[in-house]
Parts: C-alpha cells; structure tokens; sequence
C-alpha cells in the first residue's frame, strides 16, 4: 500500500496520465525501501530539581479563568460585587505579569490546559460535598464520609486533576456583620475599611489561593527546610494562613515569593513545572513528594 501511494504522487506531480499502468508495474515488481534500524533513544526522565522547574522567562503570560456562581441569594455578595471582586484576581496576577482573562459561565466543567482553570463558587459546605462527589463518583459510603469531613468548615478546595478551584461562597469572615444595605467600617486592625470592602478582597484572596494549589504551588509550611516563606516582614505568602495586610500594592493582602513566580509562569507555559505536574498525574501530594526527593528536604506531615 505505501508503494502505491507513492507511485500515486509521483505520477500526479508530472502530469502522468498513465497511472494505472504505473501502479500495476510497481505492484507486480515492487521496490523494497531499504531497511533502516531504528536507534532507540532514551526516555527523558522529568526533573523535579527546582532549578529545573524554574525554566521560563519571567514576561508576560495568559491565563484564562472560567467562573461560574452559584444562582443563591446567600452569595449576594459574590453576584452585586463580582467585577470588583474579580477585579482584586485580575489585579494579582497582574502584578506578576501573568494577563488573566475572565469568562463567566451558567455552570462549572472541568479543565485539562496549562493555562486554563475553573473556579466554581458554591453555597456552604452542602454544595462543596456534592460537587466533590459528583467530580470523584466516590463508590462507597466510607469514601462519601471522607469526603464530608475533609470539605466541612473549609475556604476552598482546590481539585488540581480537574484544573479547577471550589470556593465555599458561604464561608466568610465577618460574614454575619454586613449586608447588601450595611456600610460598616472597621476600627482596627483595618481602620478606613468596610467590612463589606474587607470580605470582597478576601474573597479574592481565597480564589487565588485555591487557582495557585491547582498550578502545584504548595502551603509555605510544606517542606522543612523551608523553600517557601509564610511572610516577608509583616506581608503574608497568599498560600498562607496570616490574615491579609492590604495595601495600593497588594490589593487582596498577600503575595508570591520569586520561587512561586517562577514555577507560576513555568506551569502556564507548559514548561517543566506543568510537565512535572502531569507526572504526578496532577495529584498534589505526589507532586511535593518528589520534589522533596530532588531537592534535599522533607515534606511536613501535618
């Protein structure tokens, strides 16, 4: 059959109207291509060195983020004051020179690209179980209550092998303080803000945390020794638990350290931290193994 298909070209590229009888003669008297030994090359194994991970150029990137809100009176504040409120991502990211770019969907799906995640805010602890579930298909009660427990009281979950971060929409500091009607302002420690301008930015600063978790980036107090710090001076790490320390610089009250920029625009690029990442079949506990493995420090068990 190849030689056919190459006798076909040749003929069609000199205007040959012959070509059947071609064909006929190449099959009846076939031309054996010479045999060529292929040369095995060996399989790159992926590095988990960090100096390795940190492969790309810090310039601009893209980063797309599909947002969906649950249609909940209870997330009111998510609906009235979502372009502010995802005005603060945007704004984060910027700072890193990664261009992040908003779509707003009815509903959540899944994604599988280095540069493309969802973010699904969801309606209280109720929600962020049944979305997990329906995520997993969990098969058995004991695998359902593990679920349950390590979703209950939390922020957000960020579910790496699906490129997507749940926000628990309900769960907010100084929640029960405020109302779409309410102006309160805070004495200290946030003296000149409103409580409502205080929960939209921390909400921010909750997508973030959970969008950086699917991109592998890990909790400051992961490793000992440490590769990552939980504050600079009073400033706390966004994968921290400090509470924030807002500022014209700092829009949700934190920020990267240079060894999470670095492996960010490595992963939105498909370099080697997303390489690494897909070998670990995106599973964020293995990923921190391994890279504990390669750099000579251990992985805290909590």
């Amino acid at each position: 059959m190849k030689n056919t298909l190459i006798t076909l070209g040749l003929a069609l590229a000199v205007g040959c109207s012959s070509t059947p009888v071609i064909l006929e003669e190449r099959l009846v008297n076939p031309v054996e291509p010479p045999v060529v030994l292929a040369v095995s090359q060996p399989e790159q194994k992926v590095s988990y060195k960090l100096e390795d991970l940190c492969d790309t150029e810090i310039t601009e990137k893209d980063l797309t983020l599909y947002v969906s809100i649950d249609k909940s009176e209870k997330l009111w504040d998510y609906h009235d004051y979502r372009d502010e409120l995802f005005g603060y991502v945007t704004a984060f990211f910027a700072q890193y020179k990664v261009n992040c770019k908003l779509i707003f969907l009815d509903s959540g799906r899944s994604f599988d690209s280095a540069n493309e995640f969802g973010v699904e805010v969801l309606t209280g602890d109720k929600r962020m179980v049944e979305r997990y579930t329906q995520l997993f298909l969990p098969k058995t009660d004991a695998e359902r209550l593990k679920i349950k427990m390590e979703l209950s009281g939390f922020k957000g979950r960020a579910v790496p092998e699906k490129g997507m971060a749940l926000i628990n929409g309900y769960w907010e500091e100084f929640r029960h303080d405020t109302s779409r009607k309410d102006k309160k302002w805070f004495s200290e420690p946030y003296k000149g803000m409103t409580v409502k301008e205080y929960i939209i930015r921390n909400n921010a600063d909750n997508i973030c945390h959970e969008v950086l978790h699917c991109m592998g980036l890990w909790h400051p107090g992961t490793f000992r020794p440490l590769l990552v710090s939980s504050k600079r001076g009073e400033i706390p790490n966004v994968l921290s638990y400090y509470p924030p320390e807002f500022s014209e610089k700092l829009p949700i009250g934190s920020e990267l350290s240079s060894l999470q920029v670095k492996l960010m625009h490595s992963y939105v690029t498909g370099q080697n931290t997303y390489k690494a990442f897909l070998d670990s079949k995106k599973d964020l506990d293995v990923f921190l193994e391994r890279i504990a493995g390669a750099n000579s420090t251990k992985v805290r068990k909590y």
